[in-house]
């Protein structure tokens, strides 16, 4: 997943990115570094938003 498709997939939920990273526990900065392309998204990162798209649609 590239950063861009991280991004777009926490949009299509209706998230912030405020709210993302509290919901992934994880700072503010470091969701920004993901989704900005500094850092690596995480695989935990991919997994947390697949599941809130699976359990968000239920």
């Amino acid at each position: 997943m590239t950063a861009e498709e991280f991004r777009d997939s926490r949009r299509a939920l209706g998230l912030s990115m405020a709210a993302a990273s509290r919901r992934c526990k994880v700072p503010y900065r470091t969701w920004q570094q993901w989704e900005d392309g500094t850092n690596r998204v995480p695989n935990y990162a991919h997994c947390f938003l697949f599941y809130l798209r699976h359990t968000s649609a239920t």
